[in-house]
């Protein structure tokens, strides 16, 4: 089941914490919640922490634990922030052409609709931070974007770039790979690279994937080529009976073949939903165990 998340109540003096009631209308998932100015209700995100993707917002009361959504459920939003005076809610959410930008919500006009006040190719959803003005009611968003610092009025208009500037040193090791080597045009080379490998159960002879084939030999002595196998091929196994059990196929989609090491037939032996892999034959050769 998906994990619920809650939201917690902490008084740094005391370390006291206390749950906050949320209804179950707002959902499993909760992120990003900001107190409102009157600390009696807060904004919160429908959405998994971590996630880069956003959720409806919702205003929670929760003394009396109701909930009202903020914003329609098609809108991805993150990192709600309120106005100083509370009667306005700042946010990041996707514009028309899927890019995050910077949305202010008017809370004392029913039915208004979040106004978009950034034009950015990469806005940082970071939370927004309100400017004073001295009256309360916040007359400026400061965000980044672009790799920069912008400030721009709350009701629309050009932002206007706070200018900035960081000097760091480092130290940053040099690194000298060695030269790549290619092999030569019809030159044979070692196979470096197994897709499986296992010893049969006499002890007598080891079979491989390499190369888009699978490959037998006897110990001490030198492989042959038995059979071609798909390059997806992985992880084989041998049954009593002298053929090995391998996976292949589609990520995901992986199914579970056999090939007749004395005569290099191929029979598939599962198609089930999703994928099947890491075979282990019993000690009989009737049963095959695996993932």
């Amino acid at each position: 089941p998906r994990p619920r998340m809650r939201a917690m109540w902490l008084d740094p003096a005391t370390r006291e914490t206390r749950e906050l009631r949320v209804p179950d209308t707002v959902g499993p998932a909760l992120r990003d919640l900001a107190w409102a100015p009157d600390g009696r209700r807060f904004a919160v995100a429908a959405a998994m922490p971590g996630s880069s993707v956003g959720g409806r917002l919702w205003l929670v009361q929760p003394d009396s634990g109701r909930a009202t959504a903020l914003t329609p459920e098609s809108i991805r939003a993150l990192a709600p922030a309120f106005s100083p005076d509370g009667r306005r809610l700042a946010f990041f959410a996707p514009d028309s052409a899927d890019r995050v930008q910077v949305w202010v919500l008017r809370l004392d006009t029913t039915g208004a609709a979040p106004l978009r006040v950034s034009d950015h190719a990469d806005v940082t959803p970071t939370r927004v931070r309100w400017t004073s003005d001295g009256g309360g009611g916040g007359r400026r968003l400061v965000y980044s974007a672009d790799g920069r610092l912008w400030s721009v009025s709350a009701t629309g208009g050009p932002p206007t770039e706070i200018p900035f500037t960081a000097s760091l040193s480092f130290e940053r090791p040099r690194r000298e790979l060695p030269p790549a080597r290619f092999p030569e045009p019809g030159k044979a080379q070692h196979a470096r690279a197994f897709m499986g490998l296992a010893l049969a159960p006499d002890g007598r002879r080891v079979a491989m994937i390499a190369l888009g084939k699978l490959w037998v030999m006897p110990v001490g002595g030198s492989a042959r080529a038995v059979a071609d196998l798909p390059l997806s091929a992985r992880h084989l196994t041998w049954s009593p009976d002298g053929s090995v059990v391998w996976w292949a196929g589609k990520f995901g989609e992986e199914n579970l073949f056999v090939t007749d090491v004395a005569t290099g037939k191929r029979r598939q032996l599962t198609a089930l939903p999703g994928r099947e892999r890491s075979p282990g034959v019993g000690p009989n050769g009737q049963l095959l165990a695996f993932l």
